[in-house]
């Protein structure tokens, strides 16, 4: 079979559906482009896509990818003309290109995403001890959504404020922890005594990173 890759962008009204919205939407879009899909074996087929890591709703993307098993032959940029035909406005597929049997998935790949934080005006003016603070320590203990505490530094990769007060932010994903971009926000308002909303944060992921001998790398 030909695996092809895609990078497609989520933006606008989109970014308010799920992950599983989303596969669904990028599954219905496959099906109505025609791509000669293959399917799995067994009593329900589905089309062997697989997909890089969840998004939280309402977060906007210019990085998020997904992988495609083609039975037939089928050119990249045929089947990235042929989706954008069929998708629904804010999701664009970029870029695809064909990757060998070989290539690991991109669940084993992905090891990080980077986001741009949009705070509201000067809400950054008095982060920059408290980021110095958590960057410098060991040991960084927050309540996340799902209700549990945990040591959450060793699962930032980068954290500084840009020279217009955005936030730069890489944060660990995959199977060797993830911390999603709302928790830390929630809890980086927390230790700034409600200095921002974190409703109030405009988040975008711009990369995901793989690991490579250097260190962190963009996929």
């Amino acid at each position: 079979m030909n695996r092809i890759r895609f990078h497609f962008t989520k933006t606008g009204l989109v970014a308010s559906l799920s992950h599983l919205d989303t596969i669904r939407t990028l599954e219905r879009a496959c099906r109505r482009a025609q791509l000669p899909l293959g399917y799995s074996q067994g009593f329900n087929p589905r089309p062997r896509l697989a997909f890089g890591p969840a998004l939280p709703v309402g977060t906007e993307s210019a990085a998020e990818f997904f992988e495609a098993e083609m039975v037939n032959d089928c050119a990249p940029a045929d089947a990235a003309y042929q989706l954008n035909r069929s998708l629904p406005t804010g999701i664009r597929v970029v870029n695809a290109w064909r990757i060998g049997s070989d290539v690991p998935s991109l669940s084993a790949l992905i090891v990080a995403a980077h986001y741009h934080v949009k705070l509201p005006q000067g809400a950054s003016d008095g982060l920059a001890p408290i980021i110095h603070h958590i960057m410098s320590s060991q040991e960084w203990i927050i309540e996340r959504r799902r209700k549990d505490r945990a040591n959450v530094r060793p699962l930032i990769y980068r954290l500084e404020i840009a020279g217009d007060g955005r936030l730069e932010l890489t944060l660990a994903v995959g199977d060797e922890g993830t911390l999603r971009p709302d928790d830390f926000l929630a809890a980086l308002a927390d230790e700034c005594r409600g200095c921002f909303h974190p409703d109030e944060a405009e988040i975008t992921r711009t990369g995901v990173l793989k690991r490579a001998k250097e260190g962190l790398h963009p996929l």
